[in-house]
């Protein structure tokens, strides 16, 4: 896992330096002209975030495996079907209690939830709309479903289980962010 994340990182960080450069420079003039480099600098780390998040949701189990990086899932019962679509609300962690033990259940618990602290720790730092947690939420349940459907589609396991996750991690970001807003320069918001 480490490998990995030492050999995408920096071609994630280059893609998303003058990906967030071009658009924010050709489509978003207006809005650039009217912010300042603290609120850029979190911009280029969150969009860097959800780029490399994007990167490592929606590769398949089986491309995971070949590279050496292991989920702690055998992949044969992902082939098989058994694990590749769960509507059932806590089955997945159940089994998971089961079938795994130390770090892969720690990591593919506490993994999926760590995914979206960042989110609701800058998402409402840096656009007002966010900071009412309601559109937050919303936001947050469209990208998990987008998320999970994608994986379904690429032969990874598509689960309601992450989608709690991922809101428990939305919401523990959400209240890192109001204990240390008084903290953030207001500068931060303006735009």
């Amino acid at each position: 896992m480490i490998r990995f994340i030492l050999w995408a990182s920096p071609l994630i960080l280059f893609f998303s330096f003058f990906g967030t450069a071009f658009i924010r420079t050709n489509f978003f003039r207006k809005y650039k002209r009217r912010s300042n480099p603290k609120r850029e600098r979190l911009l280029l780390l969150i969009s860097t975030y959800l780029l490399w998040l994007g990167f490592f949701l929606l590769i398949s189990n089986q491309t995971l495996d070949k590279m050496g990086i292991s989920l702690g899932i055998d992949p044969t019962i992902i082939r098989n079907q058994e694990w590749s679509l769960n509507l059932v609300p806590f089955k997945t962690i159940t089994n998971f209690s089961k079938h795994l033990s130390g770090f892969h259940l720690f990591t593919n618990i506490w993994g999926n939830v760590l995914i979206a602290v960042p989110i609701g720790l800058f998402f409402p730092i840096l656009w007002r709309r966010f900071q009412n947690p309601l559109p937050l939420y919303l936001w947050m349940g469209i990208l998990s479903l987008i998320i999970e459907t994608i994986q379904f589609f690429i032969g990874r396991t598509a689960d309601i289980d992450d989608v709690f996750l991922y809101f428990i991690g939305l919401i523990i970001g959400y209240f890192i962010q109001k204990i240390l807003k008084p903290y953030f320069p207001q500068k931060i918001y303006q735009r």
